[in-house]
């Protein structure tokens, strides 16, 4: 109760945590995340702007079957 007191009286807001737990009998993703030949649907920068692929910075890149890789490209 201490800790809860002090965080009460030292914060505009308390922290929030979340657990999740993934059961893969239930899971609403049909097509397999490991699959040999995912599309590429979208290259994004940190802002979630569409970007080239040739520029300079970090990106995610978006597959079709779920995947996200993350890249940091450097030339």
């Amino acid at each position: 109760s201490y800790i809860n007191t002090a965080l009460y009286n030292m914060s505009d807001h308390l922290p929030v945590i979340m657990e999740l737990k993934y059961d893969p009998n239930i899971s609403s993703i049909k097509q397999n995340i490991n699959s040999k030949n995912p599309k590429l649907l979208a290259v994004k920068d940190l802002l979630g702007r569409t970007v080239s692929t040739k520029e300079n910075g970090f990106r995610f890149y978006i597959y079709d079957n779920g995947k996200v890789e993350k890249k940091l490209i450097i030339k």
